[in-house]
C-alpha cells in the first residue's frame, strides 16, 4: 500500500489543508436504515506499511440508489481547504472523479449484497492520482473488514477494517505531537549544527499550526510532510505504527529478482534491499552465473527505493579488490567536530565490511563515525556489468552504483539516481506514532555527499529505455 500511497503524499506534500476552523467537527450523519448508513472509523493495514503506516479516517457512507447501492467518502470539503492555485491541476491529475465531495478518499460503485450470515461489500476506493483500487469486505456483526486490491494484478495491497464512529473531528489532538517529535529530532538528527537555523525554526512553527488542523491521520500525515518541504530533507517523517511489517514487495512479493535472458544476459531486479531476502538471493544468483557464465550482467535499479547495508553484498560479487563503501556520520561525530575526517584519516576510524545493522548503529552511537568496507566475496563475476538507474533510486541503491561505477566496475546507463542518501531509524512517540529521523549523513570515498546530489550515470537515457539501451551497447 505504501507503495500506493506515497504518490498520495506526494503530490499533496506542498499544499496545505485547513488549519482552523475546522477541529471539533462531526462527521455528517445520513439518516437511513441501511445497515452502513452513516460515518464509520476506517482503518488501512497496508501490506507494505513503511512511509505511512495503518492510517485512520472517517468514511461516511450515503446509499446511491436500489439494491443495496452505495457510495462513501472522507471528510467533505478537504480538497477545497487546500491552500494554492492546485485544485484545478490536481482535479484534473485524478480525472476530477476523486473531487466530487472534494474529499481525500472516496468509494465509488459501492455494492451491498447479503452472502450466508453476513453481507458482502464491494466498489472501488479512489484517491489522489491513483484511478481506482478494488474494495471486497464482508460485513458482520456491526464491523466491516476486508481488502483493498490492485485492479489489474489483483494483489492484495491493503487490509481494512471499520466500524461505526460516533465521535467527533479531528480523531485526536495532532498538534500536540510536533513538540515530541521536536525533542527526538533534537536528540538523534544527524546533524546538530543545523538544527537552530531558521528554516528549521520555521517548520516546526509550521508544522505545529498545520498539524493543529488536521482532522484525521492521512491529513496529518500530509500536513507534516507539507511543512518538512523546505528542508529538502530525507528519510524524514511521521507514521502510525503498524501491527505488522511486511517483506519488500515488487511484483512477485518479492524485493529481489534473478533472471537469465534469451540472450544470455543475466538480470539482477532490485526494488528493495533488505538482508533476510535479499541476501540469499544474491548467493544464488552469483552461484548460477558462476555455473552458466552470462555474457553480461544487468543490475536493474530503477525502481529501487533501498533498504539496508545489504546492498553492498552485489558490489562484494563483484570486485576483486576491496573498496571503501563510504563514510557515515552522526551527530556524536559532530557534537565534537567542524568537519569531516580527511580521506587519509579513514584508517583509523571503526570499520564494517558486514551489513550487520547492530554493529552499524553500535559504532555509530559510540564514535559518531564508521567507514564501510566492501570485501570481495566468491564467487566474483568478471564479466560485464551495467546498472540501470532512475530517479526513484534512492537510498541503499544509490552507493552501491556509485560504488560500481568509481570503481570502473560497471557502467551506469538511465536517470540520475534521487539524491535521497541518509541514514534513518524510527522511534515511537505519542498516541500510536512514529518519527522516522535521519540519524547519519553518508560521504563517499571522494567526500562528496550523495544526499541531494544523486549519482549521474554514464550512459544517458529515459528509464523506461535504459534497459534497451543497455542490451544494445551490450550487443555492439
Amino acid at each position: 500500500m505504501t507503495r500506493l500511497l506515497r504518490p498520495l503524499l506526494f503530490l499533496t506534500a506542498g499544499l496545505a489543508l485547513c488549519t482552523a476552523g475546522c477541529a471539533g467537527t462531526r462527521p455528517a450523519a445520513v439518516h437511513t436504515d441501511g445497515p452502513l448508513a452513516g460515518p464509520w472509523l476506517l482503518t488501512v493495514h497496508p501490506v507494505e506499511p513503511r512511509g505511512i503506516g495503518s492510517i485512520r479516517t472517517v468514511l461516511t457512507f450515503e446509499p446511491s440508489g436500489t439494491g443495496g447501492a452505495f457510495e462513501a467518502h472522507s471528510r467533505s470539503g478537504a480538497v477545497g481547504d487546500l491552500a494554492g492555485g492546485f485544485r484545478a491541476s490536481m482535479a484534473a491529475m485524478a480525472g476530477g472523479e476523486a473531487y466530487t465531495r472534494g474529499a481525500l478518499v472516496h468509494v465509488y460503485d459501492g455494492v451491498l449484497v447479503p452472502s450466508g450470515d453476513s453481507l458482502r461489500v464491494s466498489g472501488r476506493l479512489v484517491t489522489l492520482n491513483f484511478g481506482a483500487l478494488t474494495l471486497s469486505a464482508g460485513l458482520r456483526d456491526g464491523r466491516l473488514r476486508g481488502v483493498v486490491r490492485h485492479p489489474t494484478t489483483g494483489a492484495v495491497v491493503a487490509r481494512i477494517d471499520a466500524e461505526p464512529y460516533g465521535g467527533a473531528l479531528p480523531l485526536q489532538a495532532y498538534g500536540a505531537l510536533v513538540p515530541e517529535a521536536r525533542a527526538l529530532v533534537a536528540a538523534h538528527y544527524h546533524d546538530p549544527r543545523v538544527l537552530d537555523t531558521p528554516v528549521w525554526a520555521g517548520f516546526w512553527a509550521d508544522a505545529e499550526r498545520r498539524m493543529g488542523g488536521a482532522q484525521d491521520d492521512l491529513e496529518a500525515i500530509v500536513q507534516f510532510r507539507t511543512a518538512a518541504r523546505p528542508l529538502a530533507l530525507s528519510h524524514f517523517w511521521i507514521q502510525r505504527a503498524s501491527p505488522e511489517r511486511a517483506a519488500p514487495v515488487g511484483d512477485d512479493g518479492r524485493g529481489l529478482t534473478f533472471a537469465r535472458r534469451p540472450d544470455g544476459v543475466a538480470v539482477l531486479t532490485c526494488r528493495e534491499f533488505e538482508l533476510a531476502q535479499a541476501g540469499p538471493v544474491i548467493e544464488a544468483a552469483f552461484a548460477e552465473m558462476e555455473r552458466e557464465a552470462p555474457s553480461a550482467l544487468v543490475v536493474d535499479l530503477r525502481t529501487c527505493g533501498g533498504g539496508d547495508l545489504s546492498s553492498m553484498l552485489v558490489a562484494a560479487h563483484l570486485l576483486d579488490a576491496p573498496a571503501a563503501g563510504g563514510l557515515f556520520l552522526s551527530n556524536r561525530w559532530w557534537r565534537t567536530h567542524d568537519a569531516a575526517p580527511a580521506r587519509e584519516a579513514w584508517a583509523d576510524l571503526p570499520s564494517l565490511a558486514e551489513p550487520d545493522l547492530v554493529a552499524f548503529f553500535g559504532a555509530l552511537e559510540a564514535g559518531g563515525a564508521l567507514v564501510m568496507r566492501v570485501e570481495p566475496a566468491s564467487p566474483v563475476y568478471r564479466g560485464p556489468v551495467y546498472v540501470l538507474t532512475s530517479g526513484r533510486t534512492a537510498s541503499a541503491a544509490e552507493p552501491l552504483a556509485h560504488v560500481l561505477q568509481t570503481t570502473g566496475r560497471a557502467t551506469l546507463v538511465g536517470a540520475p539516481t534521487a539524491g535521497a542518501m541518509l541514514s534513518s531509524r524510527t522511534f515511537p512517540f505519542g498516541e500510536g506514532w512514529e518519527l522516522v529521523v535521519p540519524v547519519a549523513d553518508y560521504f563517499t570515498a571522494e567526500g562528496a555527499r550523495l544526499e541531494g546530489h544523486g549519482v549521474v550515470p554514464d550512459v544517458a537515457a529515459e528509464p523506461e529505455e535504459a534497459m534497451e539501451r543497455a542490451i544494445g551497447v551490450i550487443g555492439d
